[in-house]
């Protein structure tokens, strides 16, 4: 992650633990 923005890494992050919270629901 470290040449991606921060905006790019939340975004990422924030889709990451969507499909996490899906996956465990």
């Amino acid at each position: 992650f470290g040449g991606m923005s921060c905006e790019a890494r939340s975004s990422l992050g924030n889709i990451t633990m969507q499909f996490f919270v899906h996956n465990v629901s």
